[in-house]
């Protein structure tokens, strides 16, 4: 459904609630060219609460929201939150970062957000998330996807006139495109990695390589999106506490969609005949994927095997870890043949994780950010 047809609909409840779909983050962005003034009264209205609000189109409500200087102030303030790489998923304990990136490279030969188009997602203070939508929820004008935050940077005369319509001199509206400019910087770089961020670590030379996943927003977002088309394999992944991971999160109530395509481990589906001859086995020990030790460690971890008491479990999920762990590294540490095309992957890994991902070497004691 586009604007237009949202924007007809008489029964009010059910108006607000397709407006609200329209322009929520996992939903493909809605167009608004035409629809300006209409799409500008929701953006503003989509900082009440759902209890506070029963017409997401009244202009009476939006001046209500503009004229609060301190309710203002609180959106502008939220801006310094938006990211295109959300930190705090799926560890909500990690705070007082934020990442701005793009893809780096151009020939990424793996699925990454480099032919989506940059978009913001926010994660912070769950008590702030409807503050942060005013500048935040991404649209479609004039072909390209954009929110107000940007608009108002570039200082787009159209919305910068519609705003003044709300009795805004252009001086008061060019002074908080200014204070959003300042929180929202071109790329922003953590100095740290969290201590509730996960790591991977793997073997790298005579030392140990560590990455830290990070989730791209624009990806995420293009996942729900897809998967709710039933174009893609996918799992849900549970979030009791949705606002605390963030807008895109709240706004599917937690249930996040990720694809679900698992590696088969089982031995029927390796020619084992094969393995011997194959130029990945000699980079890759794949019968340590094939070790009945690491499938029975999977299934410990996904929850497939019974325990009677919690501290069976524990302990179970403590070892299945272990087991996994010493797995992978049997896995990748073939000294015996094959080092440059084991090194060329560990390289071809961390170039594709330019977006989504950002890495961290770890080489001795040193502890270095790398893109």
């Amino acid at each position: 459904m586009n604007l237009q047809d949202a924007l007809a609909i008489e029964p009010l409840k059910e108006k607000t609630t397709t407006l609200r779909k329209l322009f929520a983050p996992h939903t493909p962005h809605v167009a608004v060219d035409g629809f300006e003034e209409q799409a500008l009264t929701v953006l503003i209205n989509l900082v009440y609460k759902r209890s506070e609000i029963d017409d997401l189109t009244s202009v009476r409500a939006a001046k209500s929201v503009l004229r609060d200087e301190v309710l203002l102030s609180k959106c502008i303030n939220e801006v310094k939150w938006f990211h295109t790489h959300n930190l705090k998923y799926p560890d909500i304990r990690v705070s007082h970062q934020r990442l701005i990136s793009k893809v780096v490279s151009e020939d990424i030969a793996g699925i990454c957000s480099r032919s989506l188009p940059l978009s913001f997602g926010w994660s912070h203070n769950s008590a702030e998330i409807n503050h942060a939508k005013l500048f935040l929820t991404s649209v479609t004008w004039q072909g390209e996807v954009t929110c107000l935050a940007k608009l108002l940077i570039t200082e787009e005369p159209v919305w910068i006139n519609l705003i003044r319509e709300y009795g805004f001199t252009k001086k008061a509206v060019l002074d908080i495109a200014g204070k959003i400019k300042q929180q929202l910087p071109v790329a922003e770089l953590p100095l740290e990695v969290s201590s509730f961020s996960p790591q991977l670590q793997m073997p790298f030379q005579q030392s140990y390589l560590a990455v830290t996943p990070v989730v791209s927003h624009a990806m995420l977002a293009k996942i729900q999106q897809l998967t709710t088309d039933r174009k893609l394999n996918f799992a849900l992944v549970e979030h009791s506490r949705p606002a605390n991971v963030g807008d895109l999160a709240s706004s599917v109530g937690g249930n996040i969609r990720v694809l679900r395509y698992f590696p088969k481990t089982y031995s029927k589906a390796i020619n084992r005949s094969k393995v011997a001859n194959n130029d990945i086995e000699k980079a890759f020990k794949i019968r340590a994927l094939l070790s009945s030790q690491f499938q029975q460690a999977l299934l410990v971890l996904v929850g497939i095997k019974q325990f009677n008491t919690l501290r069976q479990k524990r302990l179970a999920r403590v070892a299945a870890i272990r087991q996994i762990r010493v797995s992978l590294q049997l896995w990748l540490d073939n000294r015996s043949s094959a080092p440059t095309l084991r090194i060329n992957f560990l390289i071809l890994f961390t170039q594709t994780i330019n977006d989504g991902l950002i890495a961290r070497f770890q080489i001795g004691n040193d502890r270095n950010f790398v893109w």
